[in-house]
């Protein structure tokens, strides 16, 4: 899966495809971004299809999700998913959705987190 850092003032760094083992320095490091130039941490399968990963406060992060359709019309409205913002407390569950949403089908992340 590829990766980006998204900064709060300087847009995106992309970051190329990652491990699940990097994942969790990843998210340590944007935790650690939030006393200097803060950002978050982004997954992504396609242009269309991505979530990330922000340190908000003490031990709070933001699940960011969202899937571009590509549909039009009646249909399209119909099959768009919803997007995901959701706070999760602690790095540990932050990391968890990171790795449900590398591991497990977008149907399956949405389900979960939603």
């Amino acid at each position: 899966m590829r990766a980006y850092k998204a900064f709060d003032e300087s847009g995106i760094e992309e970051l190329g495809p990652v491990s699940k083992d990097q994942v969790p320095a990843l998210i340590a490091a944007a935790e650690a971004s939030l006393s200097g130039e803060s950002f978050g941490v982004g997954l992504y399968r396609s242009k269309k299809d991505f979530m990330e990963v922000r340190p908000v406060g003490k031990s709070e992060y933001l699940i960011w999700s969202d899937r571009i359709s590509d549909g039009v019309g009646v249909l399209g409205w119909l099959t768009r998913k919803q997007h995901i913002e959701k706070i999760v407390n602690g790095q540990a569950q932050a990391i968890e959705a990171a790795l449900y949403y590398m591991d497990f089908s977008r149907d399956a992340f949405e389900r979960k987190y939603s």
